[in-house]
């Protein structure tokens, strides 16, 4: 299907409000201040954006995606290594690891309708 920016421009904005009801607070290293509970809507927002890749002819992904996926990455990454509580490194890893799959699919799905839209000859 050809692309539908509106549609995901409201995936897009969805997956910032998500964002914002996690509500991550700095704190000491060997905190976490995040709501958990959120993390899960969170990523089926995500995965939602990952669907519309799969179903429209799209390539464009943005910036402000692009910013909720370094700034959780660095976050989660930051307390793997500067943490000295093995449960809390635990399950910043954990959600390292969803938080690259999720880009990791977007951008494959992104790039696989560039292939389509542009075969080499």
């Amino acid at each position: 299907m050809d692309k539908n920016e509106l549609f995901r421009t409201e995936i897009e904005n969805r997956i910032i409000a998500k964002l914002k009801e996690i509500q991550i607070r700095e704190g000491p290293k060997d905190r976490i201040f995040i709501n958990f509970d959120m993390m899960d809507d969170f990523l089926d927002e995500c995965q939602s954006l990952v669907e519309y890749f799969i179903h429209f002819e799209d390539t464009t992904i943005d910036v402000e995606i692009v910013r909720v996926y370094a700034d959780l990455t660095r976050y989660f990454r930051r307390l793997t290594v500067d943490s000295s509580d093995s449960e809390v490194k635990s399950i910043a890893q954990r959600w390292l690891d969803e938080i690259e799959g999720w880009m990791d699919d977007v951008i494959a799905a992104a790039a696989r309708n560039w292939a389509n839209l542009h075969p080499k000859d």
